[in-house]
């Protein structure tokens, strides 16, 4: 037993102070009167790790008064080690000591089985061999130490149900003497020369990273922990003496869980910065969607635009054909009535004979084609009244709509220039970095200051918050958004008629009419020889007066008109031309102005992918790391915490009573 305690207390000393809490951590509980009743189990195996014999030493704390000291437990052929206190023990494991006001140490056996299991396996130059292969001979070796943890528990944590194992510390320790072996180096543990001798100690967890899941949560998925031990060394002659290992619960049991709870107000407070990023996110994509359809009125706009510059081109064109001919219909006008003149003032100074004595057939014709011909350029003067007063509504309309587009215009520019996205992007920026601040300094905050310093943690905290860079409130410039949307939607509709003015059918009749003039004109040339001959034109050559006459005077009439036709004609010119010149000056600003929308729409699409990026890349990335994987994490430790702290005995425990247990597990020697 001595040589077993010395073993362990060399294993102590050199893996440190955190595993000596581990190995000694029952037997001060003990001394310190804090445990009702404290079990070592000693384990004896063969080389390989098989089991032979168990025995268990048991001290129970004496804290009746005089009275017997109940007891429980499943071990046989127990013996009182230090006092000569009875016992009497029924068949369900109660037992009943002597009271001498003493504590009470026994030793019985066991049969049960072990939490935790040791198997040693041996290899020589590569090769496995049993322990009487391996005995006498030389070259390299490796002693593996496997373990496996055959504990179940099942532990409710805030109303999660989780199946753990007991979390089990297992330290292996053995002497190899320097003159038979060197090079010695083992996975999971130390060497340490002391004297003639190398003390080796390796450590292991068997069960611990299963019952963690280390491997579910991104942090933790390349922490090992060890789940066995290996020697390696050169060999002379090998014999190997006892080894020991010293299995520990209780790890978890003391645990302070106020580091958990400020780990779950990290959780909670990167919640809320995941929630407040996605309203950043939905934010900005409803800004971009309000961009898209202001777009979409912007180029209802143009093309309105388009139209008025296309409709006002058409009229200009038309009107100057018209302002071209309008000289050669006013001088065809005054050649007629100086024909018309001429011939009423023929025909006054005419007697013509009586109806028998001359034929005037060919003058009652020309008369007659003279009055259709009359007929005709009313119908074409009325139908050029009707193309100038559609000419004439088209302008109005034109005016009105292209004084409707631009006040629009400039109530969306005016809208448009409220929209700062620069002063956004800082808003967001701020508001991006003051929640992720607030939850860099919680996190900062549960570490300990000999794990980060103080200078540390602030740097850490301005490269993370300096790296942010988003934008953030866009409700405002939606606003203005929304109203320009609505001004350009309030932009009427507008149809250009097709307009025209045909003066080739004017030309004709009058040229026509001319024609039949000068027929008139050879007639009166003729009657003016015969003038002396006839002294009486009678009733024809009187209706015939009162014809010219009147032609005459519609010729005046239609002088006059053509004449103020001119002057209207080339005012209408003059204000088409100003029309077609203003609406190109409108087509050039709505280019320009759908230009710069184009720009602050690139902007907006640009911000809505950036902060959707920072939110996938960056915060949502945090979120994974202090979300639900984090938090599930946390509850194992908590499971595994319990289910270490029930397990406090190995051959029974009386019900309230409290326990503490290690376990020493002793190979056979190997010798030559």
């Amino acid at each position: 037993m001595k040589k077993i305690m010395a073993v362990l207390l060399a294993g102590v000393l050199i893996l440190g102070q955190p595993l000596s809490g581990i190995g000694v951590r029952a037997q001060e509980n003990t001394e310190e009167g804090q445990k009702d009743k404290t079990e070592t189990v000693y384990v004896k195996a063969d080389a390989e790790g098989n089991v032979q014999d168990i025995s268990v030493e048991t001290v129970l704390k004496n804290r009746n008064n005089g009275e017997e000291v109940p007891d429980y437990s499943t071990l046989s052929d127990i013996k009182n080690m230090e006092g000569d206190e009875e016992y009497t023990q029924n068949p369900d494991g109660t037992m009943l000591w002597d009271n001498n006001g003493e504590d009470i140490s026994y030793k019985g056996k066991s049969s049960e089985n072990l939490p935790v299991s040791v198997k040693v396996s041996y290899y020589l130059n590569g090769e496995k061999v049993t322990p009487e292969e391996i005995a006498g001979k030389s070259g390299a070796i490796r002693i593996r130490f496997d373990y496996e943890n055959h504990t179940s528990e099942t532990v409710t944590v805030n109303g999660k149900t989780v199946d753990v194992q007991t979390p089990f510390v297992l330290m292996s320790v053995m002497f190899l003497p320097s003159d038979t072996f060197s090079n010695i180096k083992v996975s999971n543990g130390k060497v340490m020369a002391s004297g003639d001798d190398n003390i080796v100690v390796g450590y292991a967890s068997p069960g611990l990273a299963a019952s963690l899941k280390l491997e579910s949560y991104g942090p933790t998925e390349d922490i090992s922990v060890p789940e066995y031990v290996e020697i390696t060394a050169d060999a002379s002659e090998f014999e190997l003496g006892f080894t020991a290992t010293v299995v520990t619960p209780g790890v978890f049991a003391d645990m302070d869980t106020e580091d958990l709870n400020d780990v779950d107000e990290l959780i909670d407070d990167m919640g809320a910065l995941t929630d407040a990023s996605g309203q950043l996110v939905s934010g900005t994509s409803e800004f971009f969607s309000g961009m898209k359809t202001f777009e979409t009125y912007m180029a209802e706009y143009i093309k309105g635009v388009g139209a008025v510059k296309d409709g006002s081109n058409a009229l200009t064109e038309g009107l100057a054909t018209l302002n071209e001919n309008k000289e050669a219909l006013k001088t065809g006008a005054e050649a007629l009535q100086g024909g018309l003149e001429s011939l009423n003032g023929a025909l006054a100074q005419i007697c013509l004979p009586t109806e028998e004595g001359m034929d005037n057939t060919a003058v009652s014709e020309a008369a007659k084609a003279l009055a259709a011909d009359g007929e005709k350029l009313a119908g074409l003067l009325t139908s050029i009244q009707e193309s100038l007063t559609q000419m004439q509504t088209f302008t109005e309309n034109a005016s009105a709509y292209v004084t409707a587009v631009r006040e629009n215009i400039g109530a969306a520019q005016n809208d448009l220039s409220l929209v700062n996205l620069s002063d956004m992007e800082a808003a967001a920026n701020a508001a991006a970095k003051e929640q992720a601040g607030g939850a860099l300094d919680a996190a900062l905050a549960s570490i300990p200051d000999e794990q980060l310093s103080a200078e540390e943690k602030a740097g850490i905290r301005a490269a993370v918050v300096d790296g942010i860079n988003v934008s953030g409130t866009v409700s405002e410039a939606k606003g203005y958004v929304d109203a320009a949307a609505e001004k350009l939607a309030g932009i009427p509709d507008f149809e250009v008629p097709e307009l025209s003015v045909n003066t080739a059918g004017i030309e004709g009749v009058v040229s026509d009419m001319t024609a039949k003039l000068e027929i008139l004109k050879s007639y009166s040339d003729s009657l003016s020889d015969v003038k002396e001959k006839f002294a009486d034109m009678g009733s024809a050559l009187e209706t015939l007066k009162s014809s010219v006459a009147q032609l005459e005077t519609g010729s005046r009439q239609l002088t006059e008109g053509i004449t103020a036709f001119n002057e209207g004609a080339a005012q209408l010119y003059e204000g088409a031309a100003a029309l077609s010149s203003g609406a190109s000056e409108l087509t050039t600003a709505g280019e320009s102005l759908n230009t710069g929308f184009s720009t602050l729409t690139q902007g907006a699409q640009a911000l809505k992918e950036g902060v959707a990026a920072f939110d996938e890349e960056g915060i949502q990335s945090l979120g994974d790391l202090a979300g639900s994987e984090l938090e599930n994490l946390l509850t194992r430790i908590r499971a595994i915490k319990e289910a270490d702290s029930r397990y406090d005995n190995f051959a029974g425990i009386r019900e309230n009573q409290t326990g503490s247990v290690k376990f020493i597990i002793e190979t056979a020697e190997i010798e030559k």
